[in-house]
């Protein structure tokens, strides 16, 4: 079955339907064309879903759904540090976490924005840290990046990172797509 556009088709329900009737000769090369074009319109978007790292995943989930993380820094005292595991493994003391910068957070944005259609940030809950906030601010100014706050952290947050995911396989709409993670969290 091939779906023909009618001329200056824009988007899928723009062309002739299967048995509508038509008149006119469309040589193959035509057909060929709109069908392409229908092949990209369908297309899933090639999207990006990044978090930070409260969102406890597992290694293998972040390596088998390219899941990038933005670590959350661990105040010991007058020192910051990314791994909390081998503070708490030498024994050490009660921590604080301080949220990811806004730089930080703009200048990956910003190179992720280049390479994919959209970028999907799901963050911890913006009650429970600022690095919410900042990747917000960091995202301004970047159309296709969106920033979703899980509302969670933890496992929590890491279901919705695995919706995003989900999701991403077969999205075309970004904007569906964040309207969806958003009712999701």
């Amino acid at each position: 079955v091939y779906y023909i556009a009618r001329r200056n088709a824009t988007a899928p329900e723009d062309a002739f339907l299967p048995g509508e009737f038509l008149t006119g000769f469309f040589s193959q090369d035509i057909i060929n064309s709109n069908t392409a074009k229908f092949a990209e319109w369908e297309k899933p978007m090639k999207i990006k879903i990044t978090s930070d790292s409260t969102c406890d995943l597992s290694p293998e989930l972040l390596r088998e759904n390219d899941i990038e993380l933005f670590p959350l820094f661990i105040n010991k005292g007058d020192e910051a540090s990314a791994d909390i595991f081998a503070h708490v493994a030498a024994g050490g003391a009660l921590c604080s976490t301080a949220a990811v910068p806004v730089g930080v957070f703009h200048d990956r944005f910003a190179e992720l924005a280049k390479e994919y259609d959209a970028v999907f940030h799901v963050n911890i809950g913006s009650g429970f840290s600022a690095s919410h906030q900042n990747a917000v601010l960091a995202a301004e100014d970047l159309p296709n990046v969106y920033v979703i706050d899980s509302r969670n952290l933890s496992t929590g947050q890491g279901h919705v990172v695995l919706e995003a995911c989900r999701l991403a396989k077969t999205a075309t709409d970004p904007e569906e797509m964040y309207r969806q993670l958003n009712a999701f969290a």
